[in-house]
C-alpha cells in the first residue's frame, strides 16, 4: 500500500529494509506451522507405538523433537531466499498479475540462470551440445 508503483516485474527485487519490515510485521502476528521433518517425526512416533517400541525412545524422541522445534525468526534468516523469492512474487503479482510474476521468476530460477549462463559461455555450451550427441 506503501508504493502505488513498483520497479518492472523483470527488475523487482525486495530490498532488505522490506523484508526486515515483513520480519517486524510478523513478530505481532500468530503463526504457526510444521515442518518436513516433524512430520516424518510423527510418523516416526506412530510407527513406534504401533510395534511397542515408542516407550524405549521416548526420552530421544523427546529430545529430537525439541532440537527440531523451529525458531520462526532462525528461520526467517535461515530460508530468507527463498521467502524473499515469494514475496517478490507476490508482489510483483498484484500489479503486473500472472505475466508479471513469471517474468519475475526468472531472476531467481536456477534452471534459466544455468541456461543463460551456458547460452553465453560457448565452451559450457559447446560440452553441452557434444554430450547430448554422444549420448
Amino acid at each position: 500500500l506503501k508504493n502505488p508503483t513498483i520497479k518492472l516485474a523483470k527488475d523487482f527485487v525486495l530490498s532488505e529494509a522490506d523484508y526486515n519490515d515483513f520480519i517486524s510485521w510478523l513478530n505481532n502476528k500468530e503463526y504457526d506451522y510444521v515442518t518436513d521433518s516433524e512430520r516424518q517425526l510423527e510418523i516416526l512416533k506412530e510407527k513406534a507405538e504401533k510395534e511397542k517400541y515408542f516407550d524405549a525412545i521416548k526420552s530421544d524422541y523427546d529430545a529430537v523433537k525439541n532440537k527440531l522445534k523451529g525458531d520462526k525468526n532462525t528461520d526467517l534468516q535461515l530460508h530468507k531466499q527463498e521467502i524473499k523469492w515469494l514475496l517478490e512474487n507476490e508482489i510483483v503479482s498484484r500489479y503486473y498479475y500472472q505475466n508479471g510474476r513469471t517474468e519475475n521468476s526468472f531472476l531467481s530460477d536456477p534452471e534459466i540462470k544455468t541456461a543463460v549462463r551456458a547460452l553465453k559461455d560457448p565452451a559450457i555450451y559447446t560440452s553441452i551440445l557434444n554430450r547430448s550427441f554422444k549420448e
